[in-house]
């Protein structure tokens, strides 16, 4: 008996290890392309042609400074920020309403409508590219923000707007039926109950809005070809460099990702818990 329980026990730390090392090892191998990024932006030119692939022997921080001075950065960066707020505002205004219509008035076939929304996320982009290319010339959009600001909502919209049809569905009604005991109209409910209530999947779309727009490149490097109207993205992966200025780039991207890592682990917790409750429902 003694010896059973043992080999339990033992068969059970076995699996727990091969589980650990397993995932140690999923965790390495996505970690190391961002280790490698952020190791080529501190060498020097000597230490990328003639050092270790993987450690620093000469680090610098001219490669930072090269970034910031010699390309349109800060350009790029407020181009990214006008398109960032205005996809932001028009994607939550059109999920939140999107959503809580369909939670409350579910419409014939209202659930598949919630699972297309879901499934329209993960269309490729490439097979959307040339209609709504050709959408954008043909309303004079290009070399213009609202080239970016009419074409990223398709992206942001469908996910969000599931997100919060999910959250609506647990969050049930009856809240509404104590605001209008109070008589407070169903504008009132919604503005002053519902949407304080939804704050963490507001959280939830604010974060994945915001990285759709900061990481998205080829609609971005097409749809406006003049460098100066170039979201950070679009610009630095089209900014044209020698082989051995390559750390430059690399430290612009580590600068472009810094204030979405930042936001992300600041809102980290807040993320979590408005997936989980947009999630718990689900469509």
């Amino acid at each position: 008996m003694v010896n059973a329980l043992l080999d339990r026990l033992l068969d059970r730390r076995g699996h727990l290890a091969s589980r650990s090392l397993l995932a140690l090892l999923l965790l390495g191998l996505l970690l190391l392309p961002i280790y490698w990024l952020i190791l080529q932006s501190f060498k020097t030119v000597k230490d990328q042609m003639l050092g270790h692939a993987f450690w620093l022997t000469e680090p610098t921080l001219d490669w930072y400074g090269s970034a910031l001075t010699d390309t349109d950065f800060w350009r790029w960066s407020g181009n990214t920020a006008i398109v960032t707020i205005l996809v932001l505002s028009l994607t939550l205004v059109s999920s939140l309403l999107a959503g809580y219509a369909l939670s409350r008035l579910r419409p014939p076939g209202y659930r598949w409508i919630a699972r297309l929304l879901l499934v329209s996320y993960v269309v490729p982009q490439s097979l959307l590219f040339l209609p709504l290319f050709q959408q954008v010339t043909f309303l004079h959009l290009s070399d213009t923000y609202w080239s970016l600001v009419l074409t990223y909502p398709m992206q942001t919209i469908p996910f969000c707007s599931w997100l919060f049809l999910g959250y609506f569905n647990e969050l049930g009604a009856d809240f509404e039926g104590a605001a209008a005991v109070d008589g407070a109209s169903p504008a009132q409910a919604f503005l002053r109950v519902l949407v304080p209530m939804a704050g963490p999947v507001i959280v939830a779309a604010t974060v994945f809005t915001i990285g759709v727009v900061a990481s998205e490149f080829l609609y971005a490097s097409v749809f406006i070809t003049h460098g100066v109207n170039q979201t950070l993205a679009a610009g630095m992966g089209l900014a044209g460099v020698d082989p051995d200025e390559v750390g430059g780039i690399m430290a612009g991207v580590v600068l472009a990702a810094l204030p979405v890592v930042a936001l992300t682990v600041a809102l980290a917790p807040a993320y979590v818990r408005g997936l989980t409750a947009a999630m718990l429902e689900g469509a």
